[in-house]
């Protein structure tokens, strides 16, 4: 059964705009604007994470269950999961803007990712039915890490 909670509007308006900050900070930290915004985002979830361990399970974010248990080891699989994504994401616009390659050559680099991704979809429903999804899921995150 699905408990309704009421939303957590102060903590919203305090976390929102601290990623906002944050994530604009990280983009120009060169610039003192950046620095400056960094800075301020960083005090703004402090501020967040205060609030939300006083106010427990009515926060917006629960940070107790950071404390204990398989949520903490899952988010942080779910963290680097997403930083390997978004960097290979990356990776072409990097090739160009860096490394100062051809889209050509950035096509002939990144061949071996496409190609891998060709070669293992399809045997994903295998693995998911022999193995399980939690396993799959691990395996995956590890060879994820291991490669990168």
């Amino acid at each position: 059964m699905i408990q309704r909670r009421t939303f957590d509007l102060p903590g919203f308006l305090i976390l929102a705009p601290a990623l906002i900050l944050f994530l604009y900070g990280a983009d120009n930290i060169r610039d003192h604007s950046g620095q400056l915004c960094i800075a301020i985002a960083i005090v703004m979830i402090i501020v967040f994470a205060r609030a939300a361990l006083r106010k427990g399970p009515e926060a917006l974010l629960d940070l107790r269950l950071f404390r204990s248990g398989v949520f903490p080891v899952s988010a942080r699989t779910q963290f680097l999961r997403n930083g390997i994504v978004y960097a290979t994401q990356m990776l072409p616009l990097y090739l160009f803007k860096a490394c100062g390659r051809t889209p050509g050559e950035v096509g002939v680099l990144l061949l071996p990712l496409g190609l891998g991704m060709l070669a293992g979809y399809p045997s994903i429903g295998w693995l998911t039915k022999h193995f399980g999804f939690r396993n799959v899921a691990t395996g995956g995150s590890l060879i994820s890490l291991l490669s990168a």
